[in-house]
């Protein structure tokens, strides 16, 4: 044995550079337990709410994490699955991103086509279901209205993709940004990609990493007579409406 320290490895999941000599694998499997985090990532978080919870756990600085993200060739926006992670403390931003690689391939990429592009669509999808609805019965409703408005060329108007580009908005200009409870006249002439009051079609990438119940909803979606819904603030439940009269109806009763 290279030094006492043997018997007292600690019990756990370690993710190990291949430059890591010896004795620094040694001392993470000594005293890895007492240096570890466990956090929970929530459904609906975005990339920025996943680099807050873990800087505030002291696993990454803050900011280093979407900085890493938003630096990789290929997006990683909605491959990041809302689950509970084990993290060492002040991990370096690979082997976070890591974990959660690993744990989308186990958790999602089964369901995904093989096809890239589809895929990527059906994450889109699935992230706006994932931030507008609750569960898998009216997923697979809104899921439907969204592909009917889409072969229609109608506006999805999301109003969680305005918020998710203010988020972008001020991120890129290092600006504060506070939490979007509510959407403004004036946010729906903001000139994004991502705003689907004024671009049809869906947003370029996911606004958020959808949890498994969204990804099937977005592949099995429900055919229905609606074009229009709302969500009582109240009770949280999803009011639909086949015509526009009917949804300005369960605007005026619902939302004023």
């Amino acid at each position: 044995a290279i030094s006492g320290d043997a018997r007292n490895l600690r019990a756990g999941s370690y993710l190990f550079r291949t430059d890591e000599g010896v004795l620094a694998v040694l001392g993470k499997l000594v005293d890895g337990a007492a240096r570890e985090a466990i956090v929970t990532i929530p459904e609906g978080a975005t990339s920025y709410d996943i680099d807050d919870i873990l800087a505030a756990q002291g696993i990454v600085e803050p900011g280093a994490f979407i900085a890493y993200v938003r630096a990789q060739s290929h997006p990683l926006e909605g491959r990041l699955f809302p689950d509970t992670y084990r993290f060492f403390l002040q991990a370096t931003t690979t082997e976070v991103l890591a974990k959660f690689q690993e744990n989308f391939n186990q958790k999602i990429q089964d369901l995904l086509p093989k096809d890239e592009k589809e895929a990527r669509r059906i994450l889109i999808l699935a992230s706006l279901i994932e931030k507008e609805v609750p569960a898998l019965r009216e997923g697979r409703i809104v899921a439907g209205v969204f592909e009917k408005r889409l072969k229609a060329k109608m506006p999805l108007q999301v109003d969680a993709t305005l918020c998710y580009a203010k988020l972008r908005e001020a991120s890129d200009h290092d600006l504060p940004f506070a939490p979007c409870t509510e959407v403004r006249k004036e946010d729906k002439a903001i000139d994004s990609a991502y705003n689907t009051y004024r671009y049809a079609g869906l947003p370029p990438g996911p606004i958020t990493s959808p949890s498994r119940w969204a990804v099937e909803a977005a592949l099995d979606t429900e055919p229905s007579a609606y074009w229009f819904y709302i969500t009582d603030p109240k009770t949280r439940k999803t009011i639909f409406a086949a015509t526009l009269e009917e949804q300005n109806k369960n605007i005026a009763r619902y939302l004023r």
